[in-house]
């Protein structure tokens, strides 16, 4: 009996010393809230503390986004394969080297270099990450997908992470005839007219730099699905746009 009393003490104790406690900080932070402690200084650390909670947040939100994108490049569904690809060469493109106060929201917040995982400075954003740079292995991977055009996609995305070429240069050499033609005059374009929207991380403009990427990957996906297509009709469509797109800006070349 005497010890039940004893042990009941004990744990009266401990709740009277857990709410003097909790009492404690809640006024302490009644007094940082109001500027007791400091007045300025108080509300400059509140702000950093929920600048960083968000950016905490966010962060958790974009590897969630990337590792869900990411395993879609193993979906069994080609189509979903190629999306995957498009939106994460895409995304690491039009993303590079930006910071998260000017692509919050975008694609580009998510999977572009040096923006995942950014905190703060003195009030300012800092990037620290890698993006959807991790997933180029996986690209290079995708090269040996068994889908012929997943392979093609996966090439095409790597050249327009790298500002290659290598895609066009293997299909100068494919079997059909059609697909070299326009290879060659793309390649042509990009190579000696100098016509072809050209990527590069010093572009002065966010906005052109993401319009020659759009460029870039769309002409080049059209010239893959050339190579895929079977429907006649829908061949020809892809090759009228391909000659508009090889001949825009011809007059002005020839009257130079």
């Amino acid at each position: 009996m005497k010890n039940k009393k004893i042990l009941g003490i004990f744990v009266i104790g401990i709740c009277i010393l857990s709410i003097s406690s909790l009492a404690a900080q809640t006024s302490t932070s009644s007094k940082i809230s109001s500027g007791g402690l400091g007045g300025n200084t108080s509300t400059t650390w509140g702000t950093n503390q929920n600048t960083q909670q968000q950016n905490t947040q966010q962060n958790m939100i974009n590897n969630f986004v990337m590792a869900v994108i990411g395993g879609l490049l193993r979906h069994p569904d080609p189509t979903i394969r190629i999306q995957a690809i498009q939106s994460i060469s895409m995304g690491m493109i039009s993303g590079e080297g930006t910071d998260n106060s000017s692509t919050t929201g975008s694609i580009g917040s998510i999977f572009g270099v040096n923006t995942q995982g950014t905190g703060t400075t003195n009030g300012s954003n800092t990037s620290t990450g890698v993006g959807g740079a991790i997933f180029i292995p996986d690209l290079f991977i995708l090269l040996n997908d068994p889908n012929p055009e997943v392979r093609d996609m996966a090439s095409i995305g790597l050249d327009a992470i790298f500002n290659t070429d290598t895609t066009l240069i293997r299909l100068v050499n494919d079997e059909d005839p059609i697909v070299r033609k326009y290879a060659v005059q793309i390649f042509a374009k990009r190579q000696l007219a100098g016509t072809e929207n050209q990527i590069s991380s010093n572009t002065s403009s966010n906005t052109q730099n993401l319009t020659d990427v759009k460029s870039f990957l769309a002409v080049r996906t059209l010239l893959v699905r050339l190579k895929h297509e079977d429907n006649e009709e829908v061949k020809k469509a892809i090759q009228d746009a391909l000659d508009k797109y090889i001949n825009q800006d011809a007059n002005g070349i020839s009257g130079r």
